[in-house]
């Protein structure tokens, strides 16, 4: 994981897989933006499916993540898809958010392309 302000969307979302196996307790995992331990998590989600969102971030430096289609584990508290939008935002630090590499994303996307232009020759 780096630390020191260079954190890629990869360095989070370790991050994010050392916070959920440390529930209940996150203090312990330092923040791969700046070295920081102070990780927090507040997750919505379907009660019945467990399946929701997150919000990642940390309390230092104001940097995190927002994955969705995350299991929400048995031991995390969570709000309801249904509860106030306001009560959800105010549990929720304004944090600047680390994105995946677009250049990743447009590789992929022009080599699948490429993969149907060859399928329709």
């Amino acid at each position: 994981m780096e630390t020191g302000g260079s954190a890629t969307y990869p360095d989070w979302t370790d991050a994010l897989d050392a916070v959920l196996k440390g529930l209940p307790d996150r203090r312990d995992v330092p923040c791969p933006h700046c070295g920081v331990r102070a990780l927090r998590i507040v997750f919505v989600g379907n009660p019945g499916t467990q399946l929701g969102y997150c919000s990642l971030w940390c309390d230092n430096c104001r940097y995190g993540i927002r994955p969705s289609r995350v299991l929400i584990p048995d031991e995390a508290e969570f709000f309801p898809f249904d509860t106030n939008p306001e009560v959800v935002a105010s549990a929720i630090a304004d944090f600047r958010e680390v994105y995946p590499d677009d250049d990743v994303d447009d590789e992929d996307e022009e080599e699948a392309e490429g993969e149907q232009e060859e399928q329709t020759r």
